[in-house]
């Protein structure tokens, strides 16, 4: 079964806004569902996300 995460624990986990969590969203950089009003995100989205844009340094 896949984990999800509520907007506010997806802005505040990745330290961004919510301009910039809603963009990541609407630009498909993070996968989410919108179930009403509100959004979901798979945490496996946003892994893979991290995985694509992280470098280590």
């Amino acid at each position: 079964m896949t984990e999800l995460m509520c907007f506010n624990d997806y802005i505040k986990y990745l330290h961004i806004g919510k301009s910039k969590g809603y963009m990541l969203l609407k630009e498909g950089e993070i996968r989410g569902i919108k179930i009403g009003k509100k959004w979901v995100i798979p945490t496996r989205s946003i892994a893979e996300y991290l995985e694509k844009n992280t470098r280590i340094l």
